[in-house]
């Protein structure tokens, strides 16, 4: 009796469906190139390819992370750059004499106390995979890192000391509501397979 090499659409679909949930619901299931391909989709929409690239890269738990890892990079990094911004505005409030730069490092300072409560905040809801909620507390932080930039550009226009960080925190905040847009519709398209 010879057996049959092909087998029923119906057997097909039992081993294909748990595959499927199981690629969608596994961060490690993604190949290199899949990763780097997002990562290209997500870099091109910044103002800094090269930067956003090297993020990612530099922090990707594994060769193969998906939109869920990549999400977690950028909240952890704009994290990480808002704190240590707000440290340095700190420490150079206590050294700055000149009332110009003071008051436009005080701007600075409330601003990114917002970009690092926010951030904060996005961690917590991210961790219990409350993405909506992830992308909603990212939303104010482009206008909040902003007054700070803004801050110095009213006469008499004082020296900026936080244009590199600026530059960096505002790459890294694009990041992460593009990565936290991309999570959110992946995530409601996977709970709406799922149902």
């Amino acid at each position: 009796m010879a057996s049959n090499s092909f087998s029923s659409p119906s057997s097909n679909y039992q081993i294909i469906l748990p595959l499927l949930i199981l690629f969608l619901s596994n961060p490690k299931a993604s190949s290199d190139k899949t990763t780097q391909d997002l990562i290209n989709y997500i870099c091109y929409q910044m103002e800094e390819f090269g930067f956003c690239s090297k993020t990612f890269n530099e922090n990707l738990p594994s060769p193969s992370t998906n939109i869920v890892g990549l999400t977690k990079i950028t909240i952890d990094q704009a994290l990480k750059n808002a704190t240590n911004t707000y440290k340095f505005i700190e420490n150079l409030l206590k050294n700055t004499t000149n009332p110009a730069v003071k008051n436009a490092l005080i701007v600075c300072e409330k601003g990114y106390k917002i970009v690092k409560h926010s951030f904060q905040k996005a961690s917590r809801e991210f961790e219990g995979q409350d993405y909506e909620n992830t992308e909603k507390s990212e939303q104010g932080t482009p206008r909040a890192q902003g007054s700070c930039e803004t801050s110095f550009e009213i006469p008499p226009y004082p020296s900026n000391p936080l244009v590199e960080r600026n530059r960096q925190t505002r790459i890294l905040i694009a990041m992460a509501l593009v990565t936290a847009d991309l999570l959110e519709f992946n995530w409601n398209s996977y709970v709406c397979m799922s149902i």
